[in-house]
């Protein structure tokens, strides 16, 4: 018989990755001045890092930070029609991806160029060439997983 606790560190994580990006949108929606939600989200993940050495959140945290927010990236670019992109004909198909791989290469480059880390420059060039935090995050899946990944991803959103 399995333990009714065994599902325990999925449920906290993902509760307390909810319970943030929550507290970002309040925040935002409710400051007098405003505050981007992605950078307050950022902030109070920062502030809530040392929980994701307990084992009671770590689980959750890992599939909330990699799993959910890839889904939610692919939810967020569902928002733009796949047909309405094809209808704009393909001079403009043509330009976009033009624009988006030259863009990536510059950023690559300009990386070289101030003797960082290449991955960091894939990275940022990506974020700037798509739509920013979110392509960030889904590039950093493309990058070989290591320790410093995470890293250069929070540098290329920040």
């Amino acid at each position: 018989m399995s333990s009714p606790y065994k599902n325990r560190p999925i449920f906290l994580g993902i509760t307390l990755c909810a319970a943030l990006a929550m507290a970002a949108i309040f925040v935002s929606k409710t400051a007098p001045m405003q505050l981007p939600t992605m950078m307050l989200c950022l902030f109070l993940g920062m502030a809530a890092h040392s929980l994701y050495d307990k084992p009671a959140f770590k689980t959750g945290i890992d599939i909330a930070s990699r799993t959910l927010l890839r889904l939610g990236i692919v939810l967020v670019g569902a928002r733009i029609v796949f047909i309405d992109f094809l209808d704009s004909g393909w001079p403009v198909i043509a330009t976009v991806i033009i624009s988006i791989i030259a863009v990536m290469a510059l950023g690559i480059l300009g990386a070289r160029a101030l003797k960082i880390d290449r991955d960091l420059g894939f990275l940022i060039g990506g974020a700037t060439a798509i739509c920013g935090a979110s392509a960030a995050m889904a590039l950093s899946a493309l990058l070989p997983p290591n320790k410093d990944t995470e890293t250069k991803t929070a540098h290329s959103i920040i």
